[in-house]
């Protein structure tokens, strides 16, 4: 590794100010080739560099032909994408500041795909993807990197979207809780209770009108006639605003029901 890191510092004076993100060649794992990881490595990288046109986006075959002969990960002393440590060491020398790994095997009619994107300074995994074909040719693998690829570096739009889709989700689509009808009932049982009263005011006033009307002159200036005279006053004075409670009570239940 003493050898190759001065010649990938050299790398990391390109293109200053300007992000550089490397991906590593994909790991074939059982019952694949080389070849088809390889030719699915590229089709990564181009997918990575259309969704990051702000960022220098660094394939393998890039460090082959600035470097020569040298075997990119040989030269790096690296075969196991999953040290953290030396994912970190080759990011470092590239000047990247984030790097792709990634593996693809085949087990019986199932192809799976794995990637993950790392952060070179934190020493950490920003996020994985992965697509599990069952029963797909390897065509349908250019399918599966560009789905990776999109759920690693998703668009703006398409966060929107997924997020627009986090508060469309069933739960949060399904029904409201049904309301409380016990302020509707409680105002409802105000208004009723409210037109009675009121109701039984307005038939005292009636009943005392018809009984003034029977009595001669004079015949209020009693001691019995003048209480009858004050009850109906009272029973008026209460009638008209029972009256308009009910109304409020029973429209406000209405509109709480």
């Amino acid at each position: 590794m003493g050898i190759a890191l001065p010649l990938l510092r050299l790398l990391s004076t390109a293109a200053p100010g300007k992000e550089r993100l490397a991906v590593m060649d994909l790991k074939a794992r059982a019952g694949v080739t080389t070849a088809l990881t390889q030719t699915l490595g590229d089709a990564l990288v181009e997918e990575i560099r259309k969704r990051t046109p702000g960022v220098q986006v660094l394939s393998s075959e890039d460090l082959r032909s600035l470097l020569g002969l040298i075997r990119t990960k040989q030269m790096l002393g690296c075969t196991n994408e999953e040290d953290a440590s030396c994912l970190a060491e080759i990011g470092g020398g590239l000047g990247a500041s984030r790097l792709v790994v990634g593996s693809l095997g085949k087990l019986g009619e199932t192809f799976l795909l794995n990637v993950r994107l790392f952060d070179v300074r934190q020493g950490k995994v920003l996020g994985s993807a992965s697509e599990r074909l069952v029963g797909q040719t390897e065509e349908s693998l250019l399918a599966a990197v560009s789905h990776v690829t999109a759920k690693l570096f998703p668009t703006a739009t398409e966060l929107q979207a997924e997020l627009a889709g986090e508060l469309l989700t069933p739960a949060a689509m399904a029904a409201p809780e049904p309301r409380s009808h016990l302020l509707g009932l409680a105002l409802g049982g105000l208004a009723v209770a409210s037109l009675i009263v009121a109701g039984i005011g307005v038939g005292e006033v009636v009943d005392f009108n018809s009984w003034r009307a029977g009595l001669g002159p004079g015949g209020v200036s009693t001691s019995g006639a003048q209480t009858r005279v004050n009850q109906a006053n009272t029973w008026a004075t209460v009638a008209i605003p029972l009256g308009l409670v009910a109304l409020g009570a029973g429209t406000g239940a209405v509109l709480a029901w």
